[in-house]
């Protein structure tokens, strides 16, 4: 039992690194790049911004949107991570999954 105490706070933890460290990108869409500047996807520049509020998409809701996927996909893969540990910590090849799973939720 108390390592299903250690494995919630730990998962409790990382779901809290995860809403930290997706609202820098956030912010980042929620304003247009510079023209000259480098802008990487799927940041916007002024002119996709425009384009955008031709079919009533303001910036702000586009940055909701991004966010909102990101962050549903990082908790997906911190979930299964959560349950696997949860369910099979006696498995060596679980165990590997489970970590494999809480790597790619940081890539995201």
């Amino acid at each position: 039992m108390p390592w299903a105490a250690l494995a919630g706070a730990l998962l409790a933890l990382a779901a809290t690194a995860v809403l930290v460290s997706l609202w820098p990108a956030y912010l980042q869409l929620s304003a247009p790049c510079p023209e000259e500047g480098i802008c990487i996807p799927p940041a916007l520049f002024a002119h996709d911004v425009a384009a955008l509020a031709r079919y009533g998409v303001a910036l702000p809701a586009y940055a909701a949107l991004f966010f909102g996927l990101r962050l549903a996909v990082s908790l997906g893969y911190l979930g299964l991570a959560g349950v696997l540990f949860w369910r099979r910590r006696d498995d060596p090849m679980a165990l590997c999954t489970s970590a494999v799973k809480f790597q790619l939720y940081q890539v995201n």
